[in-house]
């Protein structure tokens, strides 16, 4: 009798192991999805960010691109990077870290401010003249 008894008990613990290792799973496989949700939530606000409209007035003087760059880990990640349009400058571009440095560029290297009008020749004929103003 205590031989039966005995493994019915080993039979019931086992059970509740099994069940509580299933339990386990289902935990793990909830956070996995989760997680799952979590990081797809996150590429989305990135790619938001990523084409966001352009309202700075820099923006007439550099164009966006996107560059593949191979992390450490082995991972290809596109990085919003800028060229000037008028000489080899480039830069990041990334939405958090503003413009002022952009802005800082024109200034310096082309003498161009906010707000500055600029002229540009039109035609063939010396002396035809187009007043443009760069701001937003």
């Amino acid at each position: 009798m205590q031989v039966q008894v005995k493994a019915q008990m080993q039979v019931q613990v086992k059970a509740q192991m099994q069940v509580q290792a299933l339990q386990v799973v289902a935990n793990a496989q909830m956070q996995v999805q989760l997680l799952k949700e979590v990081l797809e939530t996150t590429k989305k606000k990135m790619m938001s960010r990523m084409e966001k409209k352009l309202t700075s007035w820099v923006w007439g003087h550099f164009t966006r691109y996107e560059l593949e760059v191979q992390q450490s880990d082995g991972s290809i990640i596109k990085q919003p990077w800028a060229k000037c349009n008028r000489c080899t400058h480039k830069a990041k571009a990334e939405s958090g870290n503003g413009t002022k440095a952009f802005s800082n560029h024109l200034k310096l290297k082309h003498q161009i401010l906010k707000g500055q009008q600029i002229l540009t020749q039109s035609g063939n004929s010396i002396g035809t003249y187009n007043m443009m103003r760069m701001s937003v």
